[in-house]
């Protein structure tokens, strides 16, 4: 996390060393050679974002800091509760560290939503620990929250947006 931040503060001001030294890479590499360009103006698309985001204020930012970890400890923190809730308490350090390889696997798999991939982390790791009843339950009501809700409650927003972009575009002509 660090390495990372230390990145994202000193790319916007040091693209170019980092685009002369990449460009030169994938020139030599006939597989990448293709890519060099695109590599560029992806670097400038991402230099053009942080500072996009670094000009929003430091309340701003702050206030979307907050609400990100406020969202991932809900998240992470509803495992625990549903197996209390369930009489099968575990460890939360065991079931913090099973949600984050299971959600790992599930964007591992290239799948949308991790399908599969996370269910199957989850009840492979989960199996010696806890019954298979409590499991599939648990398991249901985990992925209920954490993505099929999303899906439901972000769908009509969804359609909106694009609605109105669509709509926008069509009048436009």
């Amino acid at each position: 996390v660090p390495a990372g931040f230390a990145l994202l503060l000193w790319l916007p001001r040091h693209y170019r060393p980092l685009a002369l030294v990449l460009g030169r890479v994938f020139k030599r590499l006939p597989i990448l050679h293709r890519y060099r360009w695109r590599l560029g103006r992806t670097l400038i698309r991402f230099r053009a974002a942080v500072r996009l985001m670094l000009g929003l204020g430091r309340g701003r930012l702050a206030a979307l800091y907050g609400f990100c970890t406020l969202h991932w400890m809900l998240r992470y923190a509803l495992v625990p509760v549903i197996f209390a809730l369930l009489d099968n308490p575990l460890p939360w350090a065991w079931l913090f560290i099973i949600q984050a390889l299971s959600l790992t696997v599930g964007y591992l798999s290239l799948l949308p939503g991790g399908s599969v991939g996370v269910e199957m982390g989850f009840g492979i790791m989960l199996a010696p620990w806890v019954d298979a009843s409590v499991l599939a339950v648990a398991l249901l009501v985990w992925r209920f929250c954490i993505f099929h809700w999303y899906l439901i409650v972000g769908a009509p927003v969804f359609l909106l947006t694009v609605g109105r972009g669509v709509l926008g575009r069509a009048t436009a002509y």
